[in-house]
């Protein structure tokens, strides 16, 4: 064959082509050898079997000619081809992918090596994992989260190795990443990327870290990479490529995190309500155990893994300890210690026991200082606990002191000496390989040999900020040219949007507290400030270029409760600027900008929209129909809708009931098809979510996750509307959401179309006892407005006269205001004006439904607000606050919406069974000063909260008031 040119050829081809790949065979050949050596449990004759395992299965699963290539590539390569076939082999093993079947789980029997063959793999290669704890072997190099499903690829592909890692080290030392590119285009699973996520709202980026979490090293041969704790998520951080892959399944903010010394498994924890400990994998950034606690105050503060990642140690939120590590040497031996006590325990299967040696200022006639870390010297039977002031503690076991060091571990263990190594706070004390390494509150980290000598230092945190007036809130100009920024002290500066330089001389200083909104008008001619003293200011772009961008016009205090909202928009007849104030004392302030002045601010109109109710927040409805609105939400978890010009309530609809209420609205941008569904994105106390328009009070419509577990404060959308943007407070993160509406629209037909959502917001449903009370009650009202006396034919219809919904509501158990009947009675009777110039007069059965769940308390009436009221107006007595009768008669005739005479002894009369025809006093005309002696002489001189709700309202459900809210 050497003679035929052709062969030759041929020959020199295939040897270019499967070099490299033998290269890195051999290469991956001599690393497994190295990785099962060094492997405590597995011996040299347990690897020879293993190999031959792999060359018997090797043939099994090769296709003939597939071996004839291997085979002749290896007579080219080397003279034994028996030993490069193996190594060829090996590599493929390493190539492999965990079947689709292999259980992951940190339990299990000793580790060992087994070798099994994939069932119908097409590609015909065999697959190695660890049976006891489903983690490949160590020559298996793991696959990315974006692994290419083409073997064939794989195969022609050099895969990263040691080498190449080290010439890379010096290139990336000094290089700045690069800005990052939008996650979209990178992350996987996205809508850019063909495969659309199941949820509406999903993390792509996260902005901050939690500073009390330590970020974790997951660099290897694979990926340069780290892990941090950003608010309730995980984020590992690729920071060769500049991605991030987020780790999301905790409710709270995680307290604590560990991961494994091969950097595969992570471990992360965190305390409070559904606290859980959840392990990831992290090259698929996939959770593999959830460990759920049912303790509402439960949770962890600390984890340790093993090095071999088999057992993981949790310390709980308890008090006293608050930090664990285990032996590496030797796992059966633990450590735990608090700021003032340290535990070394001992453990082994169904066994445990644990020492708690005693330490005094006292005993070395030196301060010990409190403590923080501890950890175990490599080679010897002490340990070492870093204090608040320096020193390393060094524990040794409670024996006889002698010349050589003990290796034995044992936990009971005593006070050796206390080494001074610095003058600053020990933070952190761990080790790497033979050194111990230290990092104290000054930012230095310090290495220490095994007789704590100093072998290098360095400090990592050089710079100190200084402190001054901290950013409350900024915001663009819609133009973009100027950032204005306010701060808690109440200046305000405009910045240059780009090079972020002062425009002013000096900042406007006007404010007496903290600033807390910046809304721009639309045209940038104006913006206006609120600050913590509940007290508006404006500022008017400056007619002269050269001169400061804007000026100050003036301040008007028009609330005496926090002002919640600011809102500019256009008058809808003259395209001009307005603006809007909405406040905690329930009044809608519009600021009358064409006729003010300088240090006269004109106010246009002040209106009250809520009785009992405080709003949270408002924002311009979309002009989805002819008339606009204003949408404000409140605390009550109800949407309303205002005329925008006569500030009349024209829709009140269920809002989102995910645990609180909606804090802050943004409107969704769309370019697309104004006349398609819009949405609405909305924040509360910790989560964030989504609202299709228009607004029915359909709760498929809406959904939540959440954002922030310490807080949201704030809610942006992007320009094109295909991101939101949440603030956090205390956990100091921004986190980008992509928006996925598609998921969004599926959730609402799931939910069903008409009434069917509707349905199931009523008590037993379509089918339930409500619905059929209401019904009746329906056909009852028809009879009622026909007269109850009435000989003529019955006239039967679908619908009532307006008039009798206040009566069906009431029957139904929902008593509104009489404001709260004027809002559903002009809800209805103007539904159809805009469009028809008629007014609505009557009411169907599926429209008093939709009225009837959406006005309604939104998770009804409450014993204690109650409660509240008599506690606020009574006095105090031996069970509970009581209220005199003639103060109680007093206030209803006179406070809130108050009754005359009459209509206070008409409903009294009714509630206590005085009144004729079974308590119905509107078929006869009866003296009001003949109930009221009835009244007088029937109830008590006292009233508290329980004879009120027992006897008087006569609801059996909220007996013993008192007792249950002390409960």
């Amino acid at each position: 064959m050497a003679d035929n040119p052709d062969t030759v050829s041929d020959a020199a081809e295939d040897q270019d082509l499967v070099t490299p790949v033998a290269e890195r065979r051999i290469k991956d050949k001599e690393n497994m050898e190295t990785a099962i050596k060094e492997d405590d449990y597995v011996t040299e004759n347990e690897f020879e079997d293993s190999e031959e395992k792999v060359e018997e299965l090797g043939k099994e699963t090769q296709e003939e000619d597939d071996v004839a290539d291997v085979q002749s590539q290896n007579e080219k390569l080397d003279d034994d081809g028996q030993e490069l076939k193996e190594e060829a082999l090996i590599s493929e093993l390493g190539d492999a992918l965990p079947f689709e079947g292999a259980e992951e789980t940190l339990e299990g029997s000793p580790k060992f090596w087994k070798v099994e063959k994939e069932q119908e793999q097409d590609q015909g290669q065999a697959i190695a994992i660890d049976t006891s704890t489903g983690i490949p072997p160590p020559y298996q190099i793991p696959p990315s989260p974006e692994a290419s499903h083409d073997t064939e690829q794989q195969a022609l592909e050099p895969e990263a190795s040691s080498r190449s890692f080290a010439e890379d080290e010096d290139r990336q030392k000094h290089r700045i990443p690069s800005a990052p590119h939008l996650p979209s285009s990178e992350r996987p699973g996205t809508s850019l990327q063909g495969t659309m996520s199941s949820c509406a709202l999903n993390i792509v980026w996260s902005f901050g870290l939690n500073k009390n979490i330590p970020v974790l090293n997951l660099t290897d041969g694979v990926r340069k990479a780290i892990m941090y704790a950003c608010s309730h998520i995980g984020v590992v951080y690729d920071f060769e490529n500049n991605k991030q892959f987020i780790l999301q399944a905790h409710l709270n903010p995680i307290t604590c995190v560990c991961v494994s010394e091969d950097k595969r498994w992570l471990v992360t924890g965190d305390k409070g309500v559904d606290s859980m400990v959840n392990v990831w994998d992290t090259y698929t950034c996939t959770p593999i155990q959830t460990l759920f606690e049912d303790d509402p105050e439960g949770g962890v503060v600390a984890l340790a893994l093993t090095p071999d990642a088999r057992y993981l140690a949790t310390l709980s939120t308890g008090p006293i300890q608050n930090y664990v590590t285990f032996n590496a040497e030797n796992i059966h031996h633990v450590v735990s210690n608090s700021e003032t006590q340290i535990i070394f325990y001992h453990w082994e299967e169904r066994f445990i026991e644990y020492f708690v040696p005693p330490l005094t200022d006292e005993d070395f006639n030196r301060p010990v200082g409190r403590y923080s870390q501890s950890v175990y010297m490599s080679n010897s039977s002490r340990a070492l606990t870093a204090t608040s002031i320096g020193n390393l503690v060094v524990w040794d076991n409670n024996k006889p002191l002698t010349k050589v060091i003990s290796t034995e571990q044992s936990a009971d263990k005593k006070p050796l000496k206390i080494v001074r190594v610095q003058e600053r706070g020990i933070n952190v004390l761990t080790t790497a390989e033979k050194y111990i390494v230290t990092g104290d509150q000054a930012g230095h980290v310090k290495f220490f040999d095994q007789d704590l000598k100093l072998i290098y230092w360095e400090t990592i945190v050089s710079q100190n900020f200084e402190s001054g007036n901290a950013v409350h809130c900024f915001a663009y100009d819609p133009k973009g040219a100027y950032l204005v920024v306010g701060f808690t002290n109440g200046t305000v500066r405009v910045l240059d949007s780009l090079t972020l330089k002062d425009e002013l001389a000096e900042p406007f200083n006007y404010a007496r507290g903290a600033i807390t909104h910046i809304a721009f008008s639309p045209d940038s001619l104006f913006f206006a400030t609120a600050d913590a003293q509940y007290t508006t200011s404006l500022y008017k772009a400056a007619l002269d270029t050269e001169s400061a961008p804007f000026v100050y016009i003036g301040r008007y205090h028009a609330h005496y409760r926090p002002i919640k909202e600011l809102l500019f928009g256009f008058h809808l007849d003259s395209n001009k600027p307005r603006l809007l104030s909405l406040g905690a004392d329930r009044m809608l302030v519009e600021y009358d900008l064409e006729n003010t002045v300088k240090d006269n601010i004109v106010l246009a109109s002040s209106e009250r929209l809520e009785q009992s109710s405080v709003p949270t927040c408002m924002t311009w409805y979309p002009a989805l129909t002819k008339e606009h609105f204003i949408l404000t939400a409140n605390d009550q978890f109800k949407f309303k809708l205002y005329n925008a010009s006569t500030k009349m309530c024209r829709k009140t609809l269920l809002a989102p009931t995910y645990g609180s209420p909606v804090q802050k609205m943004a409107i969704v941008p769309s370019k697309v098809d104004e006349e398609a569904h819009r949405y609405v994105a909305y924040i509360t106390d910790d989560k964030v979510g989504l609202l299709i328009l228009p607004l029915d009070g359909n709760p498929h419509n809406t959904m939540a996750l959440i954002a922030h577990p310490t807080g949201v404060t704030n809610l942006v959308v992007s320009h094109d509307g295909r991101y939101l943007f949440t603030a956090g407070g205390l956990d100091a993160t921004v986190h980008m959401w992509e928006v996925n509406i598609n998921a969004l629209e599926a959730q609402a037909r799931l939910g069903g179309e008409g009434l069917l959502p509707f349905y199931g917001l009523m008590e037993g449903g379509h089918n339930g006892e409500l619905f059929s009370q209401l019904e009746d009650f329906f056909y009852y009202a028809q009879i009622r407005s026909q007269g109850a006396n009435a000989t003529e034919t019955r006239q039967v219809s679908t619908a009532i006269p307006l008039a009798e919904v206040p009566f069906v509501m009431r029957a139904l158990g929902f008593y509104p205001t009489e404001q709260e009947i004027e809002d559903m009675i002009n809800e209805v009777k103007f539904s159809q004006y805009v469009e028809t110039g008629q007014y609505v007069e009557e009411v169907d059965l599926e429209t008093f439904i939709r009225l009837y769940v959406n006005h309604r308390p939104a998770f009804g009436l409450s014993p204690d607000k109650l409660l509240w009221a008599f506690d606020t107006l009574g006095t105090p007595g031996s069970v509970g606050h009581k209220i005199e009768r003639g103060e109680l008669l007093e206030l209803l005739q006179n406070k809130g919406e108050h009754m005359t005479e009459y209509e206070l002894a008409e409903y009294l009369s009714i509630l206590l069974g005085f009144s004729p025809d079974e308590g119905s006093v509107e078929l006869s005309e009866q003296d009001a000063t003949h109930l009221g002696d009835l009244i007088d002489q029937n109830l008590p001189q006292e009233i508290d909260a329980n004879m009120f709700t027992q006897e008087i309202l006569g609801f059996s459900t909220y007996a013993d008031v008192t007792g249950s809210s002390a409960e």
